[in-house]
């Protein structure tokens, strides 16, 4: 079973869906904010500069979806408020 048939089998298609929407998103504000990201410095292995998801902590608490950044992330304030209204749209 493909990676995504899987997904879908555990999740559900309007899940996944979900998720794949709002990974548009994200790469939107990537988009939006690409001067910050390509000089902030990488934060994992085999990057050249920074991206959102290497700023970025998702996780579930219970039955409840979050999304979070990682404390040592340095975003800035007006790319995080992006991020978290993007996700509370999808995931109210």
């Amino acid at each position: 079973m493909g990676d995504k048939k899987l997904k879908i089998f555990i999740f559900g298609k309007n899940f996944i869906n979900k998720e794949e929407k709002f990974e548009r998103v994200l790469n939107k504000i990537q988009a939006k904010y690409s001067k910050w990201f390509n000089e902030s410095a990488p934060r994992e292995l085999n990057q050249k500069h920074s991206t959102l998801k290497s700023h970025l902590s998702n996780f579930f608490r219970g039955s409840k979806r979050r999304l979070e950044f990682r404390p040592d992330s340095n975003i800035p304030k007006t790319i995080k408020k992006e991020c978290l209204d993007a996700y509370d749209v999808m995931w109210p």
